[in-house]
Protein backbone atom coordinates (compact mmCIF):
# COMPACT_ATOMS: atom_id res chain seq x y z
CA UNK A 1 0.00 0.00 0.00
CA UNK A 2 2.82 2.39 0.92
CA UNK A 3 4.75 1.73 -2.29
CA UNK A 4 1.65 2.37 -4.41
CA UNK A 5 0.99 5.74 -2.75
CA UNK A 6 4.68 6.66 -2.87
CA UNK A 7 5.05 5.84 -6.58
CA UNK A 8 1.87 7.74 -7.38
CA UNK A 9 3.19 10.97 -5.83
CA UNK A 10 6.68 10.36 -7.20
CA UNK A 11 5.41 9.98 -10.78
CA UNK A 12 3.29 13.09 -10.35
CA UNK A 13 6.22 15.17 -9.12
CA UNK A 14 8.77 13.70 -11.53
CA UNK A 15 6.97 12.60 -14.69
CA UNK A 16 8.82 10.75 -17.40
CA UNK A 17 9.94 13.15 -20.08
CA UNK A 18 8.92 12.46 -23.62
CA UNK A 19 11.61 11.77 -26.19
CA UNK A 20 9.69 13.71 -28.81
CA UNK A 21 11.56 16.71 -30.12
CA UNK A 22 9.57 19.86 -29.60
CA UNK A 23 9.32 22.47 -32.29
CA UNK A 24 11.18 25.72 -31.81
CA UNK A 25 8.14 27.83 -30.93
CA UNK A 26 5.84 25.04 -29.73
CA UNK A 27 3.87 25.75 -26.58
CA UNK A 28 3.73 23.45 -23.60
CA UNK A 29 0.05 22.76 -24.38
CA UNK A 30 -0.14 23.15 -28.19
CA UNK A 31 -3.55 23.54 -29.75
CA UNK A 32 -4.33 21.13 -32.59
CA UNK A 33 -5.33 23.92 -34.99
CA UNK A 34 -2.08 25.90 -34.50
CA UNK A 35 0.10 24.96 -37.47
CA UNK A 36 3.93 25.17 -37.25
CA UNK A 37 4.12 28.27 -39.44
CA UNK A 38 1.46 29.92 -37.27
CA UNK A 39 3.47 29.11 -34.16
CA UNK A 40 6.46 30.77 -35.71
CA UNK A 41 4.48 33.82 -36.80
CA UNK A 42 2.45 34.34 -33.62
CA UNK A 43 4.85 33.07 -30.99
CA UNK A 44 8.17 34.23 -32.36
CA UNK A 45 10.61 36.66 -30.75
CA UNK A 46 9.51 39.45 -33.10
CA UNK A 47 6.05 39.58 -31.61
CA UNK A 48 7.47 39.51 -28.08
CA UNK A 49 9.84 42.31 -29.01
CA UNK A 50 7.00 44.41 -30.43
CA UNK A 51 4.97 43.80 -27.29
CA UNK A 52 7.91 44.83 -25.13
CA UNK A 53 8.40 48.05 -27.13
CA UNK A 54 4.66 48.72 -26.96
CA UNK A 55 4.85 48.63 -23.14
CA UNK A 56 8.22 50.27 -22.51
CA UNK A 57 8.17 52.79 -25.37
CA UNK A 58 4.53 53.39 -26.31
CA UNK A 59 5.17 55.57 -29.34
CA UNK A 60 2.68 55.77 -32.18
CA UNK A 61 4.98 53.75 -34.41
CA UNK A 62 5.51 50.98 -31.84
CA UNK A 63 1.81 50.83 -30.98
CA UNK A 64 0.84 50.63 -34.66
CA UNK A 65 3.42 47.89 -35.34
CA UNK A 66 2.24 45.78 -32.42
CA UNK A 67 -1.46 46.27 -33.26
CA UNK A 68 -0.77 45.18 -36.83
CA UNK A 69 1.03 42.03 -35.67
CA UNK A 70 -1.71 41.30 -33.12
CA UNK A 71 -4.42 41.69 -35.76
CA UNK A 72 -2.52 39.39 -38.13
CA UNK A 73 -2.15 36.68 -35.48
CA UNK A 74 -5.79 36.87 -34.35
CA UNK A 75 -7.05 36.70 -37.92
CA UNK A 76 -5.03 33.65 -38.93
CA UNK A 77 -5.59 31.83 -35.62
CA UNK A 78 -9.36 32.19 -36.04
CA UNK A 79 -9.15 30.99 -39.66
CA UNK A 80 -7.05 27.96 -38.66
CA UNK A 81 -9.41 27.17 -35.77
CA UNK A 82 -12.48 27.39 -38.00
CA UNK A 83 -10.94 25.12 -40.63
CA UNK A 84 -9.86 22.58 -38.02
CA UNK A 85 -13.30 22.23 -36.42
CA UNK A 86 -15.00 22.19 -39.79
CA UNK A 87 -12.88 19.19 -40.77
CA UNK A 88 -13.58 17.54 -37.41
CA UNK A 89 -17.35 17.88 -37.80
CA UNK A 90 -17.15 16.58 -41.38
CA UNK A 91 -15.03 13.65 -40.19
CA UNK A 92 -17.47 12.67 -37.42
CA UNK A 93 -20.70 13.66 -39.15
CA UNK A 94 -22.12 10.18 -38.50
CA UNK A 95 -21.03 10.00 -34.84
CA UNK A 96 -23.16 12.19 -32.57
CA UNK A 97 -21.17 11.16 -29.49
CA UNK A 98 -17.94 12.53 -30.93
CA UNK A 99 -19.72 15.68 -32.09
CA UNK A 100 -20.95 16.38 -28.58
CA UNK A 101 -17.43 15.82 -27.25
CA UNK A 102 -16.17 18.48 -29.66
CA UNK A 103 -18.99 20.88 -28.71
CA UNK A 104 -18.39 20.39 -24.98
CA UNK A 105 -14.69 21.02 -25.55
CA UNK A 106 -15.46 24.27 -27.37
CA UNK A 107 -17.81 25.39 -24.57
CA UNK A 108 -15.34 24.23 -21.91
CA UNK A 109 -17.92 22.00 -20.32
CA UNK A 110 -16.75 19.49 -17.77
CA UNK A 111 -18.67 16.42 -16.73
CA UNK A 112 -20.03 16.87 -13.26
CA UNK A 113 -20.08 14.08 -10.75
CA UNK A 114 -23.41 12.35 -10.43
CA UNK A 115 -25.39 13.33 -7.33
CA UNK A 116 -26.68 10.67 -4.97
CA UNK A 117 -30.19 9.49 -5.80
CA UNK A 118 -32.76 9.63 -3.02
CA UNK A 119 -36.16 8.02 -3.53
CA UNK A 120 -39.09 7.89 -1.10
CA UNK A 121 -40.97 4.58 -1.05
CA UNK A 122 -44.75 4.27 -0.69
CA UNK A 123 -44.37 3.52 3.03
CA UNK A 124 -42.15 6.56 3.59
CA UNK A 125 -38.83 4.72 3.53
CA UNK A 126 -35.94 6.67 1.94
CA UNK A 127 -33.95 4.65 -0.60
CA UNK A 128 -30.46 6.10 -1.14
CA UNK A 129 -28.31 3.27 -2.50
CA UNK A 130 -28.07 2.75 -6.25
CA UNK A 131 -29.01 -0.93 -6.02
CA UNK A 132 -32.12 -0.24 -3.94
CA UNK A 133 -33.31 2.51 -6.29
CA UNK A 134 -32.68 0.30 -9.33
CA UNK A 135 -34.59 -2.58 -7.78
CA UNK A 136 -37.50 -0.28 -6.97
CA UNK A 137 -37.72 0.99 -10.55
CA UNK A 138 -37.39 -2.53 -11.97
CA UNK A 139 -40.15 -3.78 -9.69
CA UNK A 140 -42.43 -0.92 -10.64
CA UNK A 141 -42.05 -1.19 -14.42
CA UNK A 142 -42.09 -4.99 -14.47
CA UNK A 143 -45.42 -5.05 -12.62
CA UNK A 144 -47.26 -2.48 -14.77
CA UNK A 145 -48.83 -5.11 -17.04
CA UNK A 146 -49.95 -7.27 -14.10
CA UNK A 147 -51.46 -4.27 -12.29
CA UNK A 148 -53.39 -3.15 -15.37
CA UNK A 149 -54.65 -6.70 -15.93
CA UNK A 150 -55.87 -6.95 -12.33
CA UNK A 151 -57.64 -3.60 -12.65
CA UNK A 152 -59.42 -4.71 -15.82
CA UNK A 153 -60.38 -8.06 -14.26
CA UNK A 154 -61.91 -6.34 -11.22
CA UNK A 155 -64.32 -4.24 -13.31
CA UNK A 156 -67.99 -5.03 -12.82
CA UNK A 157 -69.07 -3.68 -16.21
CA UNK A 158 -67.36 -3.70 -19.58
CA UNK A 159 -65.22 -0.59 -19.99
CA UNK A 160 -66.78 1.70 -17.35
CA UNK A 161 -64.75 4.55 -18.82
CA UNK A 162 -67.05 4.61 -21.86
CA UNK A 163 -64.82 4.50 -24.90
CA UNK A 164 -67.85 4.84 -27.22
CA UNK A 165 -68.05 8.59 -26.66
CA UNK A 166 -64.63 9.01 -28.34
CA UNK A 167 -65.74 7.09 -31.46
CA UNK A 168 -67.69 9.86 -33.15
CA UNK A 169 -67.99 8.19 -36.53
CA UNK A 170 -66.41 5.91 -39.09
CA UNK A 171 -63.38 7.06 -41.07
CA UNK A 172 -63.94 6.83 -44.85
CA UNK A 173 -60.19 6.80 -45.56
CA UNK A 174 -57.67 4.22 -44.43
CA UNK A 175 -53.91 3.67 -44.38
CA UNK A 176 -52.46 1.41 -47.05
CA UNK A 177 -48.92 0.10 -47.03
CA UNK A 178 -47.57 -0.95 -50.39
CA UNK A 179 -45.50 -4.13 -50.38
CA UNK A 180 -41.78 -3.47 -50.46
CA UNK A 181 -39.38 -4.89 -53.02
CA UNK A 182 -35.66 -5.53 -53.59
CA UNK A 183 -35.16 -2.04 -55.03
CA UNK A 184 -36.44 -0.28 -51.92
CA UNK A 185 -34.52 -2.64 -49.63
CA UNK A 186 -31.34 -1.93 -51.62
CA UNK A 187 -31.88 1.83 -51.35
CA UNK A 188 -32.30 1.63 -47.58
CA UNK A 189 -29.26 -0.60 -47.07
CA UNK A 190 -26.88 1.60 -49.04
CA UNK A 191 -28.06 4.55 -46.95
CA UNK A 192 -26.94 2.86 -43.71
CA UNK A 193 -23.53 3.44 -42.18
CA UNK A 194 -21.16 0.65 -43.21
CA UNK A 195 -18.86 -0.78 -40.53
CA UNK A 196 -16.54 -3.75 -40.53
CA UNK A 197 -17.13 -6.50 -37.99
CA UNK A 198 -14.83 -6.89 -35.01
CA UNK A 199 -13.35 -10.22 -36.06
CA UNK A 200 -12.79 -9.41 -39.72
CA UNK A 201 -12.61 -6.55 -42.19
CA UNK A 202 -15.68 -7.75 -44.09
CA UNK A 203 -18.31 -5.06 -44.55
CA UNK A 204 -21.67 -6.88 -44.20
CA UNK A 205 -23.85 -4.07 -45.58
CA UNK A 206 -21.76 -3.86 -48.72
CA UNK A 207 -22.20 -7.59 -49.32
CA UNK A 208 -25.93 -7.47 -48.52
CA UNK A 209 -26.60 -4.63 -50.95
CA UNK A 210 -24.99 -6.54 -53.84
CA UNK A 211 -26.72 -9.91 -53.25
CA UNK A 212 -29.99 -10.02 -55.17
CA UNK A 213 -31.17 -13.22 -53.48
CA UNK A 214 -30.71 -11.65 -50.04
CA UNK A 215 -32.64 -8.53 -51.07
CA UNK A 216 -35.53 -10.62 -52.37
CA UNK A 217 -35.60 -12.76 -49.23
CA UNK A 218 -35.54 -9.74 -46.94
CA UNK A 219 -38.34 -8.07 -48.90
CA UNK A 220 -40.38 -11.27 -48.53
CA UNK A 221 -39.79 -11.30 -44.76
CA UNK A 222 -40.86 -7.65 -44.39
CA UNK A 223 -44.04 -8.11 -46.44
CA UNK A 224 -45.01 -11.30 -44.61
CA UNK A 225 -44.38 -9.62 -41.23
CA UNK A 226 -46.86 -6.85 -42.05
CA UNK A 227 -49.46 -9.27 -43.40
CA UNK A 228 -49.30 -11.74 -40.49
CA UNK A 229 -48.42 -9.21 -37.79
CA UNK A 230 -45.43 -11.21 -36.58
CA UNK A 231 -41.66 -11.08 -37.04
CA UNK A 232 -39.55 -14.27 -37.37
CA UNK A 233 -38.09 -15.21 -34.00
CA UNK A 234 -34.91 -16.51 -35.67
CA UNK A 235 -34.09 -12.97 -36.85
CA UNK A 236 -34.62 -11.29 -33.48
CA UNK A 237 -31.56 -10.29 -31.48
Amino acid sequence: RFSVIYMKHYNTAYPVKSNRNRRENERSDPKPWILPWLETACGCARKQQLYHLNITEPTDENIAAYDKMKLFCSKHVNIAKERYYKKQFEKYQDCSKKQWEIINGLLNRKRRGSDQIRLRDTDGTILSTNSAVAEKFNGYFSSIAANIKSQISSRQTFDPGGFQEYLTGSCPTSIYLEPTGPTEIHRIIIGLKNKATLDSKIEPLKIASTCQNFLCALAKVVNTSFVEGAFPKALKT
